[in-house]
C-alpha cells in the first residue's frame, strides 16, 4: 500500500506491532509500514502547508519548531509562526527544499534525500 501514500505525507502512528510493522494513519486511510521506513517528524524538519486556512502561507517552506503531543506542529515561515495540525502539513526533504530555492537548511533535523514518512 506504500505507493498510495503521497511522497512527503505526514501520518500519525497508531500502533507498533511486534512484527516490525507500524500502523500509520493518513488523511487517505491507514497503512502498515516497516519500522525502518518510517521517520519521526522532529523540530527542525522542513514542511509546507497544504491546508485551507488563507492566513497560513501556501507554497512556502517552513521549519518545524515544536511538535506537541496533540499532533499540533509549531511551524516558522518567513511570514510568521503558526500552530498547524499535522494533517495539514507535508514533509519537505533537503534536496527538494534546495531545488525550490529554500536556503535556510542550517540545523535541519532531517536526512538528506529522505523519502520516508514523517510522524508527529
Amino acid at each position: 500500500n506504500d505507493g498510495e501514500v503521497p511522497r512527503g505525507a505526514i501520518g500519525l502512528v497508531k500502533r507498533a506491532e511486534g512484527t516490525g510493522l507500524v500502523n500509520v494513519r493518513f488523511p487517505q486511510g491507514i497503512w502498515n509500514f516497516k519500522c525502518s521506513t518510517v521517520r519521526i517528524l522532529e523540530a527542525g524538519d522542513l514542511v509546507s502547508y497544504i491546508g485551507s486556512d488563507e492566513e497560513i502561507p501556501h507554497d512556502v517552506i517552513g521549519k518545524s519548531i515544536k511538535i506537541f503531543p496533540t499532533g499540533i506542529v509549531m511551524v516558522s515561515f518567513s511570514e510568521g509562526v503558526f500552530e498547524i495540525p499535522w494533517i495539514a502539513l507535508r514533509y519537505i526533504d533537503i534536496p527538494t527544499a534546495l531545488k525550490a530555492g529554500y536556503m535556510d537548511i542550517s540545523n535541519a533535523a532531517q536526512q538528506s534525500g529522505s523519502d520516508e514518512k514523517g510522524r508527529p
